[in-house]
């Protein structure tokens, strides 16, 4: 996505490629038998911020599994 990249290319950095966390995907959570497929939900951090851990909860309300993130400034 377009938007997406520039995010990136403005130097932040999703929480999931800073924990090595490649095959993570958030939506859609209602095809059940099947696994959520893609993974559109995003945390970015900027240099400043670390990624202590990063996951995806439940999604009780959404089609999306929330990303929560523990994060620690640096420096």
């Amino acid at each position: 996505h377009r938007g997406f990249c520039r995010l990136l290319d403005a130097g932040l950095h999703d929480a999931h490629a800073e924990r090595r966390r490649w095959f993570v995907a958030t939506w859609p959570i209602d095809m059940r038998p099947l696994p959520p497929l893609s993974h559109i939900d995003h945390v970015l951090v900027s240099d400043q911020v670390a990624v202590l851990d990063v996951w995806e909860g439940v999604g009780r309300g959404s089609d999306h599994r929330p990303v929560v993130a523990d994060l620690a400034v640096v420096g």
